[in-house]
């Protein structure tokens, strides 16, 4: 893989990765495409969308057909949508940083330029659109040049605190749930279900729902759950989101039966085991 390609690459997708988008507005004339869902989700905007399109035309010196067109526009925003469900962002920001990397490639010398377009162009065969089609190329090379997204986590392993969880604990909890779909602030009042699977070696799975519970049972290798690690000492819980790299500390209590487990002001009860919910 042409070294320039993935230095550039690597150089935008760390600008990406960095960007605070809750400060982020669009140009004066420019908008979104389709309604937001999270305030740090990666804005799609049609002049990113036409920025995507540009760089294809010039990787395969055509015009891309009003079908591609309207193909590349369900594409992005199935994605935007399913990955900002799913809040993982990691594909949202490679596409993104395909599209800016062309900024850094307009400034580079004509000899660079065409390099870098014949790279593409080979691994890009004409209508096979990157990051949609096929992966970004160079993207793995310039992930790996960058390192890690999220620190490793530092927790304590239960064999070093003593303590330990095993099962699958719920807990209901009544207060106001926001509407991620409406306006910001939207919401109502009702009862949120949330469970957590805790595994003896110190990881974790965490489900926004019984449904999402259920669903992992059903298929645990190919449905996606939000996880990482955990450290306790029964008075004391630490937990780390696989998913963006955070630790949260709250006070705990645990039953001595370990049937129930108190932390960020919730009970939760033990109601299942956790075989099946990963190899």
């Amino acid at each position: 893989m042409n070294d320039n390609l993935v230095e550039m690459l690597a150089k935008t997708l760390k600008s990406v990765r960095e960007m605070d988008w809750t400060t982020w507005r669009p140009q004066a004339g420019d908008f979104r495409i389709g309604d937001y869902l999270f305030s740090n989700q990666p804005p799609l905007t049609e002049s990113i969308l036409q920025a995507y399109l540009g760089n294809c035309v010039w990787v395969w010196n055509r015009p891309i057909l009003f079908a591609e067109q309207e193909r590349v526009r369900d594409a992005l925003v199935g994605l935007w949508l399913d990955d900002g469900l799913d809040l993982d962002f990691s594909r949202l920001n490679e596409i993104l940083s395909f599209v800016w990397m062309f900024q850094e490639l307009a400034g580079a010398a004509p000899k660079i330029r065409e390099t870098v377009r014949q790279e593409l162009l080979q691994s890009l065969p004409s209508g096979t659109f990157p990051g949609i089609d096929t992966e970004i190329p160079g993207m793995a090379a310039a992930k790996k040049t960058l390192g890690p997204l999220f620190p490793a986590s530092t927790l304590r392993s239960p064999s070093e605190t003593g303590v330990a969880l095993d099962g699958l604990y719920l807990a209901n909890t009544f207060g106001f749930q926001l509407d991620v779909f409406g306006p910001p602030g939207s919401g109502s009042w009702g009862t949120q279900t949330e469970l957590y699977a805790f595994f003896p070696d110190g990881t974790y799975l965490y489900f926004p729902s019984e449904q999402e519970a259920g669903a992992h049972f059903m298929d645990p290798k190919g449905h996606k759950a939000y996880g990482g690690t955990y450290e306790t000492d029964g008075r004391q819980i630490k937990i780390y989101d696989g998913s963006n790299g955070q630790t949260h500390t709250s006070d705990c209590s645990i039953s001595d039966d370990r049937e129930t487990v108190e932390f960020y002001g919730k009970t939760f009860a033990r109601v299942a085991d956790t075989t099946g919910l990963r190899d």
